[in-house]
């Protein structure tokens, strides 16, 4: 009877250090919890960017009565890992008329120029926002460095008829390739006032989608 009081009291003992052991244990392993859960990312971004020139091809495809094949140069100055000023974006549109205005042509004898008004040279200046920086494992064996960007800004494009002021704003991906190349896809929205609004006949808004995709060089990376 004395022996099994022994046991059970070993037992009872073995147990109680295990409770108090355990939130000790799964404290060690889940460390991290003492700072909510968050993981730091301590590892630097291997490329940097500082004097980016880029030279991409761009489609305009949202008109009617024509699309557009544009070439596309910009220089963007780095301020460091997050923000740049894209201080000078040139766009040289050439157009190709779809069939719709030859369509309106057949049936209607004097159409308005303003319907035909086509994109020729578009001139801007972005504020560039870059939050996101990834590394991707290519099938175990390719290690791919990405980034994507913001941009948001304004300028002026040169139609058929007029030159007009406006605003953008878009999304960018790219792809480094070495610290002095990159590959990046654009998707931009251009809205252009086509007269003052109230006080001009006929005023209108003009917008514009781009669609590029092109090679960036780096000159004075780190």
């Amino acid at each position: 009877m004395f022996e099994q009081r022994l046991s059970w009291l070993g037992r009872s003992a073995l147990c109680g250090a295990l409770l108090v052991l355990a939130p000790q244990v799964a404290h060690a392993v889940y460390d991290d919890e003492e700072v909510g859960g968050y993981a730091v990312v301590i590892q630097q971004r291997r490329f940097k960017l500082a004097h980016e020139f880029s030279m991409s091809g761009a489609v305009l495809p949202m008109n009617a009565y024509y699309k557009g094949l544009a070439g596309t140069f910009r220089y963007t100055l780095h301020f460091g890992d997050f923000q740049g000023w894209e201080i000078v974006g040139l766009t040289y549109s050439q157009n190709i008329e779809t069939g719709l205005r030859e369509e309106i042509f057949q049936w209607r004898a004097e159409p308005e120029s303003a319907e035909f008004d086509a994109l020729q040279v578009l001139m801007e200046s972005n504020y560039i926002l870059k939050p996101a920086y990834a590394k991707l494992a290519l099938f175990n064996r390719t290690i791919a460095y990405s980034e994507m960007f913001f941009n948001v800004g304004g300028g002026v494009a040169k139609y058929v008829s007029s030159w007009r002021p406006g605003i953008d704003y878009g999304v960018g991906l790219r792809f480094f390739v070495v610290e002095w190349f990159s590959v990046r896809f654009d998707i931009r929205h251009y809205i252009f006032l086509n007269g003052i609004p109230f006080v001009t006949p006929n005023a209108g808004i003009d917008n514009i989608l781009f669609f590029s995709a092109g090679g960036s060089f780096n000159v004075g990376y780190q």
